[in-house]
C-alpha cells in the first residue's frame, strides 16, 4: 500500500511539529526547511522518509507562499528564521515581516505591502483578503496565462533531478486554478453573483478555463515526464455541507471543469489530482463525471464523509489518496490504541483492490505526539501489504 506525508501542501506536517518528529527520531543532520510560508509546512527529508515508509517525493510548488507577490520562493537560496519558543527554521531568503505593537507578524511583499499575517500564538500566517468588490465585466477579469521562465526552469530543474535521483514517486504540484475559490470580489460577494449574475460568472470561469490550459501545457513541457500528476486546489465543502448545491455545481462549475480535465487526459500523460477538504457526499460523483482521477484528503470527519460509503460508492472510479489518520480528532484526543485501531480499520476498508494511497487527513499539526505518529506510520506499513481483506 503507497504511503504519503508531504507529497504535497495538504498532505504534510508543519514545520514545528516535523522538527519535534526528527527529535524524537534521533535524526539529527539537515535543517527543518519551510517549504509553504502560509501553513508553515517542512520540506520532508530522505531520512524520515525512510523510516517512515514513504512512497512519495514532492514537487514544491515554485512559489513558498499562496500569493505572487509574498515575494518567497522554494527556488533557494534560504536562511534561518526563530521566534521565540520556536525551532530554528530555514525559510526562503526574501521572506520579510514586520511586527505591529500587539505581536502580529505580517509578512511583505516586495513592494512592502502586507500581505499574510501570523496573530500571535499562531502557527500560521493567514493571507490578508482583498477588499470586497463588485463583480468585475468579464471583459476587464484575467489571469496569468503562462509561467515565468524562472518557473519553467525550476519545474524542469526540480522534477527531472528528484526522477532521476529518488526513488519515489514525483506527485506534481498545483498550477492549475480552482474556480469556486477564485473568489473574484471577495467569496461572500462572489457566492451572491453565482446565484444573481450567473452569466457573468461563467464567462469569468471561462476566462479561468482559457488560461488554465495554457499554463497546464507549459507545466506538462517542462515536468511530465518526471511527475504523475498536476494537482488542483478547490475547497467545496464546510464541515457540515457543500458550499453549493450539486445541481449549482453542475450548472456553473462542471462543464468548465470538465473542458479542463478533458484537455489534460487528451494531451498529457498526468492524472487530475484534486484537493477538496470538507463535506462533499454529493459532489464525488458530478467530479469523477468531469475526469478528477485523485481526490484528497478525504476527510471522514465531515459529514456524510463515511469510509465504507466512499470506498462502497467510488473505489472502483477513483483514487482515495488520503482518509488514513484522522489528524483533527483522533490523532490528538484517542487512546493510543484506540488511534491504532482506527487506522486499521481505516486500511482495511479504503486498501482492498488499492486505489488507495495512505496519508493523514491534511496536514500534521503542531502539538501532535511524534511517538503516536511514528506508531501510525509502523501500523499502516505493517498492515498495509497486499492482500489486504477487508
Amino acid at each position: 500500500m503507497p504511503i504519503d506525508l508531504g507529497g504535497m501542501g495538504s498532505s504534510g506536517i508543519a514545520a514545528v511539529a516535523y522538527h519535534e518528529l526528527k527529535e524524537y527520531l534521533g535524526i539529527r543532520q539537515g535543517r527543518t526547511r519551510v517549504c509553504d510560508v502560509a501553513q508553515m509546512l517542512a520540506w520532508v527529508e530522505e531520512p524520515v522518509r525512510r523510516r517512515l515508509g514513504v512512497d512519495v517525493v514532492a514537487l514544491p510548488h515554485y512559489y513558498a507562499g499562496w500569493g505572487r507577490d509574498w515575494n518567497v520562493y522554494n527556488d533557494g537560496p534560504f536562511r534561518p528564521w526563530r521566534l521565540e519558543g520556536w525551532p530554528e527554521l530555514t525559510v526562503p531568503a526574501g521572506m520579510r515581516t514586520e511586527t505591529d505593537r500587539d505581536g502580529r507578524i505580517y509578512l511583505l511583499s516586495s513592494r512592502g505591502r502586507r500581505v499574510a499575517v501570523k496573530p500571535p500564538g499562531s502557527y500560521y500566517f493567514d493571507p490578508l483578503p482583498e477588499k470586497p468588490a463588485p463583480l468585475p465585466d468579464p471583459g476587464d477579469f484575467s489571469l496569468p496565462d503562462s509561467l515565468s521562465d524562472p518557473e519553467l526552469e525550476y519545474y524542469e530543474k526540480t522534477a527531472r533531478s528528484l526522477y532521476e535521483n529518488t526513488d519515489y514517486a514525483v506527485l506534481g504540484t498545483p498550477v492549475g486554478y480552482g474556480l469556486l475559490w477564485l473568489s473574484v470580489g471577495g467569496f461572500e460577494n462572489w457566492l451572491c453573483a453565482i446565484m444573481e449574475q450567473p452569466e457573468a460568472v461563467g464567462a469569468i470561469l471561462d476566462r479561468a478555463v482559457e488560461c488554465n490550459i495554457p499554463v497546464i501545457e507549459q507545466y506538462n513541457q517542462a515536468a511530465g515526464r518526471y511527475v504523475e500528476a498536476v494537482i488542483f486546489s478547490d475547497d467545496l465543502g464546510t464541515q457540515h455541507s457543500e458550499w453549493i448545491s450539486p445541481g449549482v455545481f453542475r450548472e456553473v462549475f462542471a462543464p468548465r471543469y470538465r473542458r479542463v480535465f478533458d484537455w489534460i487526459h487528451k494531451n498529457t500523460e498526468l492524472k487530475v489530482f484534486f484537493h477538496c477538504c470538507g463535506s462533499i457526499p454529493n459532489l464525488i460523483e458530478p467530479l469523477i463525471e468531469c475526469g478528477v482521477d485523485i481526490l484528497n484528503p478525504v476527510q471522514t470527519g465531515a459529514a456524510g464523509m463515511d469510509p465504507g460509503w466512499l470506498k462502497k460508492s467510488f473505489g472502483d472510479r477513483l483514487v482515495f489518496w488520503g482518509g488514513g489518520l484522522d489528524t483533527q480528532s483522533r490523532l490528538l484526543f484517542s487512546s493510543r490504541e484506540e488511534l491504532l485501531d482506527d487506522v486499521k480499520a481505516r486500511i482495511g476498508i479504503f486498501a482492498p483492490g488499492g486505489g488507495y494511497v495512505f496519508n493523514p487527513i491534511h496536514n500534521i499539526q503542531p502539538g501532535t505526539d511524534p511517538e503516536r505518529l511514528v506508531a501510525c506510520f509502523d501500523t499502516a506499513r505493517r498492515c498495509g501489504v497486499y492482500p489486504i481483506e477487508p
